[in-house]
């Protein structure tokens, strides 16, 4: 009986820590999930600010020298924020990997908990039927003693010593 306690105890141990690791899971998609909006929304703002570089053409346009210096100048601007959101986006593709290998761990850990779980399911089911005809054994002896007076069955006894010479 104490088999069978000690796997249900087990079983809820595993149950336990299976639900800490999807939560676990749950939370490090959302980081994932962030972090994706985030490298979209970085992919929006550079697309704007490369079709704003093109709108500041100034070959199409005749400008002094003055206003030609000073498209120059909002050219350089523009590239300079297109170079930064570009560093900003790599270094946000680069977390989200080490996420997504965070998240390739934490169910690598689920799924060795939803194997110990199932062993335990399987070894509980074991005790159970194993106790189930143990019970259903003693009950037929039990019926036959009362029937025929006797055991077709020698009774095992606790201490059972070997033969005895004398």
């Amino acid at each position: 009986m104490s088999h069978i306690h000690d796997m249900t105890r087990l079983l809820r141990g595993v149950a336990q820590r299976q639900w800490r690791h999807e939560a676990n899971m749950a939370r490090i998609r959302e980081r994932i999930a962030r972090l994706s909006r985030q490298v979209d929304e970085m992919d929006e703002r550079a697309c704007s600010l490369k079709a704003l570089l093109a709108s500041h053409d100034p070959s199409s346009k005749r400008l002094d020298r003055g206003e030609l210096f000073e498209v120059q100048r909002r050219q350089a601007v523009i590239r300079r924020q297109i170079h930064v959101l570009a560093i900003e986006r790599s270094r946000l593709l680069a977390d989200k990997q080490n996420v997504e290998q965070e998240l390739a761990s934490a169910r690598e850990a689920y799924l060795m908990c939803v194997q110990k779980q199932q062993k335990y399911q399987h070894r509980l089911m074991q005790l159970k039927r194993a106790r189930k005809l143990a019970a259903l054994r003693g009950d037929e002896l039990e019926q036959e003693e009362l029937t025929h007076g006797r055991s077709k069955y020698p009774p095992v006894s606790q201490h059972q010593s070997g033969p005895t010479v004398r």
